[in-house]
């Protein structure tokens, strides 16, 4: 599919069957989001997120939802997104359908630990070491700026802080989200500063997901 050309794309969907047409939704709200348009990001994936649960397709309203949650997390929304990733999270957990999660974990920026960290032990457990196996191919494509040093080294907690703290977020923002204390966000930014041999918020952005 022509993922870097919308209109091209727009033309694509015209030819596929129904499913795959909402899953092309969130493949152009996905492109809208790496071109920091969240917003318009938004508009695509809400309408499609709910014409795919009317519709059945539970696969692509998972993905959908997360993409919604992605944007309002962007957005500094968090309640929103928090509301779409319990939402999409009903739908996938009695199939044990983990693989979404961890697949966007990062850019989901703390939903995962804020939501299912403490409710969810057991799944939360299994989603990151799904993100620990996927991460170490994705990362490198997905910003070929984080090296090894971030795969291997962060943890998927420590990970989450760093991409809040690297887009803005500040400490007692992180805690709150992330139902930390602030002088525990603060100790994770050290290790984090410390792995990554960084000393602040704008270097550390650049090993961040995009």
């Amino acid at each position: 599919m022509p993922i870097d050309d919308i209109d091209s794309l727009r033309e694509t969907i015209n030819e596929l069957p129904q499913g795959m047409v909402l899953f092309c939704c969130y493949l152009q709200a996905h492109i809208y989001y790496l071109q920091e348009e969240y917003e318009l990001s938004m508009g695509v994936a809400g309408t499609a997120f709910h014409m795919a649960c009317a519709r059945g397709y539970q696969v692509d309203a998972i993905y959908l939802g997360l993409m919604i949650a992605m944007d309002t997390m962007r957005l500094k929304r968090p309640e929103r997104g928090e509301y779409y990733f319990r939402k999409v999270w009903g739908k996938a957990k009695a199939d044990g359908f983990l693989q979404p999660f961890a697949e966007h974990h990062g850019l989901l920026q703390g939903l995962v630990e804020s939501c299912l960290k403490k409710e969810e032990p057991e799944e939360y457990q299994r989603i990151v070491e799904i993100v620990y196996r996927f991460s170490d191919g994705w990362r490198s494509i997905h910003n070929p700026n984080a090296g090894d040093s971030v795969t291997s080294d962060l943890t998927a907690m420590e990970f989450s802080v760093a991409m809040l703290a690297a887009k803005g977020w500040k400490n007692k923002e992180i805690a709150e989200r992330m139902h930390l204390s602030v002088n525990t966000v603060k100790e994770i930014m050290k290790l984090i500063y410390q792995k990554l041999d960084v000393s602040n918020r704008k270097e550390l952005d650049r090993f961040m997901l995009k």
